[in-house]
């Protein structure tokens, strides 16, 4: 599942969201992804939308897991994963062919199963029943 974000504020596609399923087609683990344009950075859409849609795939989509991986220096798309409810499981050193800057210090993977979730009341939605 991925949709679009278009912020009421600026009026205009700000980013996007997505809970990916893997290659082969199964739907137990699913890897969310985002990705916002700087210019609305530090508003929270992010957050909103990432935690709207993990709350979606445990409620009802019947996930088991969901994770994702940023790179080590990304202190605001490691900040979202960990206010959505996703804790840090690891960092490692991927080859890249074109490395971007920051690439040195590693990618880092969070992740959070549906019991942990459920155990975390402030990651819900308010006003939602799980």
């Amino acid at each position: 599942m991925a949709t679009s974000v278009d912020a009421e504020q600026v009026g205009a596609f700000v980013g996007w969201v997505a809970l990916q399923p893997p290659a082969d087609g199964g739907c137990r683990e699913v890897e969310l992804g985002y990705r916002f344009g700087a210019s609305v950075w530090g508003r929270g859409y992010a957050t909103e939308v990432a935690r709207a849609l993990v709350h979606k795939g445990f409620t009802e989509f019947g996930v088991r897991r969901v994770w994702a991986q940023t790179m080590a220096v990304n202190v605001g798309s490691r900040r979202v994963m960990e206010k959505v409810g996703l804790r840090y499981v690891r960092t490692f050193y991927p080859d890249f062919e074109d490395p971007l800057p920051g690439t040195e210090h590693g990618e880092v993977e969070y992740e959070v199963c549906r019991d942990e979730w459920l155990a975390g009341a402030e990651n819900r939605l308010p006003g939602l029943r799980t």
